[in-house]
């Protein structure tokens, strides 16, 4: 996001040039035209990419009805033309490169298989919450490697999107869910105790087997909660998530057994 200071400075330095531009364009009219065209990439570097198009649109019309009173009709179209023509260039250019660092930034912070974000992008998230309430929650799924080992890795992978839409419909705007390999996931639930969060995520693991299973094979969910502490480190953090989990899993396969 630009700063209001460096919106401020790029609103003066287009108008100071900007202004000098008319200003030449009265006087010696076909000379602004030349420099139309640098004048208006410029403003790229200067603005947002949509307030450089507008900006870039309002001194194209201004500079090209001065030029057009100013010249003849011959000349002033061919410099309003190759003004318009680099200015539609550099939008689409612009566009494109915006659009291809958007793609990279998302490649580089999410699991590209489920849209979760990935485990790079949960050590920044854990370092900025690290000093508020929030609860960690480590996810393990049971029977995928079942559900793998007998259906193909295509049927558990569509199984793993389908466990984070249901993850994201239920945190809303209330948690993040990070993939950190395999089956393997990481739940941040911010300004939640540990009771709350182990009461959520207790309702999301009974959800799980009754809205998504493949054929004979249904997909369980192990948990291990955690609060962060005062003083504690995110490798100590996440071992007591990890260790949380453990004892959730002998717990559920104890429960199974009797």
């Amino acid at each position: 996001m630009t700063s209001p200071l460096t919106i401020l400075n790029g609103i003066l330095i287009a108008v100071i040039i900007g202004g000098m531009l008319t200003f030449l364009s009265f006087s010696a009219p076909l000379a602004a035209g030349i420099w139309t065209p640098a004048f208006l990439v410029s403003l790229y570097l200067l603005f947002p990419f949509k307030v450089a198009w507008l900006v870039a649109l309002f001194f194209w019309l201004i500079l090209s009805y001065s030029t057009v009173a100013q010249l003849t009709f011959d000349i002033a179209l061919r410099l309003s033309l190759s003004s318009c023509i680099v200015l539609m260039l550099t939008t689409i250019i612009v566009k494109i490169y915006n659009d291809a660092i958007s793609t990279a930034e998302g490649l580089a912070t999410t699991d590209v298989l489920t849209g979760a974000l990935n485990r790079r992008t949960m050590l920044e998230v854990l370092h900025k919450e690290h000093e508020q309430l929030c609860c960690l929650v480590m996810i393990d799924l049971d029977n995928f490697k079942t559900l793998n080992d007998t259906y193909g890795h295509a049927s558990g992978d569509e199984l793993l999107i389908q466990f984070v839409k249901l993850v994201h419909e239920s945190i809303r705007q209330n948690g993040t869910l990070f993939r950190l390999g395999g089956d393997e996931f990481m739940l941040v639930l911010p300004c939640l105790n540990i009771a709350d969060a182990y009461a959520f995520v207790a309702r999301l693991q009974k959800l799980v087997p009754q809205v998504i299973n493949y054929k004979s094979v249904e997909l369980g969910m192990s948990f291990g909660v955690c609060e962060m502490q005062e003083g504690e480190t995110l490798n100590e953090l996440i071992h007591n998530a990890d260790t949380a989990l453990y004892q959730n899993k002998l717990a559920r396969k104890a429960n199974t057994l009797l």
